[in-house]
Formats: structure tokens, C-alpha cells, sequence
């Protein structure tokens, strides 16, 4: 039987889904629109917030490390900063080339090892060091010795910790500007840049009879490229 033919009314109701369905896909578009506009827009947000915090932390670090390099050039060969607020000894590959290269004119070496170790500056930043050198020098006008830690970086200032200043028995006395080792006599403590500082170096270059063998170099040590390393100066044997 054939289909009844369509009424005007008939035409205008499926003309009327037709414009409805169309209408709702357009709506559905538009919405998936604004969300790809809104998942740009935090895209956008994520990146321009990684690059600030990127360049914060590069000002973070240059600062560091001008506050660094300003410590280090006001400071001589063999002068150590005490600082009480450190809690391992610790200094940039700068010093710890200095001060054996002054310790090899002596006929004097310092004894490195192995150590890995994690420091945090106070910019947030760390450093790991490779290794650490127990070196001789006159601490608080007496010989003796003291182990610090080497960092990469060039400049990082030497840094007498607070554990190492009580394994000396050191006494500072900032009213009075002095400091003193166990029962020794209290003697003025230089100072640079505002901080205490403590010469290691021998008066006069006279190396006393009371230095340990163990950091004079024998006729029999050989010194060859293996010994001097990165650091220029003659490191002895490597202990572990």
C-alpha cells in the first residue's frame, strides 16, 4: 500500500528535529571549544610559570654564587672562615689547590679519600662533593689538622665547621674578639669581610717536629700526573 504523501505539517515537523539536532552539535562544538581553549589557556599558564621559577632559581644561584666569589677573593692562602652555623667542613676545588700547593713547598701533603657528601647553601642550592683532605696546619697557635670536604665548584669559601671547632676544643669569644684551644691562651681572632677567620699556615714557613709523618712527602713518594689531578698540587696517596 503505498505511503500516504506528506502534509505541510509533516514537512515542517522534521525540518524542525533537523534544526534542533543541528543545534545541538553546534552547542557540543562550541563547548569542546571552550575547553580546548580553557586546557590551552593552562598550558599556557604552566609554561610561563616553569620559565619564571627557572629564571628565579638562575638569579637563586648567580647570587649564590657572587656571594661565594666575593668570601674567596677577600680571603689569603690558608685562611678558613669559621662558620658555626656549618655543619661539616667543606670548601671549593680553589682553595683546596692553594693550600696543597703552599703544603707541597713545605715538603708537606694532605691526605685525600674518597667521600660523598650532600651540602646545601643558603640559597637552597647543593653540591655534592667527591671527596675530602685531612690537611696539617697551625689551628689556633697550635699544629694539628683538620679533614674538609672538596666541592666542584671553584670558589665555594673554606668553611671550618662547628663539630670541627669542638673536636679542637676551640673557644670563641666574640665580646672579646678572641679565641682559644682547650687550655691555650685566648689570642685576637682576625677577621673578613665581618667574619671570623683562622690562619692555617705555619709562622714563617717552619714546619714543627710535632706534624705527623703521614703528611710529609718522602724521597720514595713519586709524584706523577696521576697524583696532581684536577686540583694542581701534589695529593698524596688516595685512602679509602
Amino acid at each position: 500500500m503505498p505511503a500516504a504523501p506528506s502534509t505541510p505539517v509533516d514537512l515542517l515537523a522534521r525540518q524542525a528535529n533537523i534544526a534542533r539536532e543541528a543545534l545541538a552539535e553546534i552547542a557540543a562544538a562550541e563547548e569542546l571549544y571552550a575547553l580546548d581553549e580553557e586546557a590551552i589557556a593552562v598550558d599556557d599558564a604552566a609554561v610561563l610559570l616553569e620559565a619564571e621559577l627557572d629564571e628565579a632559581n638562575t638569579l637563586s644561584v648567580t647570587g649564590q654564587q657572587k656571594v661565594h666569589s666575593v668570601l674567596w677573593q677577600s680571603l689569603d692562602t690558608g685562611e678558613i672562615i669559621l662558620d658555626t652555623g656549618c655543619r661539616r667542613s667543606v670548601a671549593g676545588r680553589g682553595f683546596h689547590r692553594r693550600y696543597e700547593r703552599y703544603l707541597n713547598q713545605l715538603g708537606l701533603k694532605g691526605i685525600r679519600r674518597v667521600s660523598q657528601e650532600r651540602f646545601r647553601y643558603g640559597n637552597g642550592m647543593t653540591e655534592a662533593s667527591t671527596s675530602s683532605v685531612c690537611y696539617p696546619g697551625v689551628l689556633g697557635g697550635r699544629a694539628g689538622k683538620v679533614d674538609i670536604a672538596e666541592v666542584p665548584s671553584e670558589d665555594v669559601p673554606p668553611l671550618l665547621s662547628r663539630q670541627a671547632m669542638c673536636d679542637l676544643g676551640m673557644t670563641l669569644n666574640f665580646a672579646a674578639n678572641t679565641l682559644s684551644l682547650q687550655d691555650g691562651a685566648p689570642m685576637a681572632m682576625a677577621s673578613r669581610d665581618g667574619h671570623p677567620i683562622l690562619d692555617m699556615r705555619f709562622a714563617g714557613g717552619v714546619v714543627p717536629d710535632s706534624v705527623p709523618d703521614e703528611f710529609r712527602i718522602k724521597q720514595d713518594d713519586r709524584v706523577d700526573e696521576g697524583d696532581y689531578g684536577d686540583t694542581g698540587g701534589y695529593q698524596g696517596r688516595e685512602m679509602r
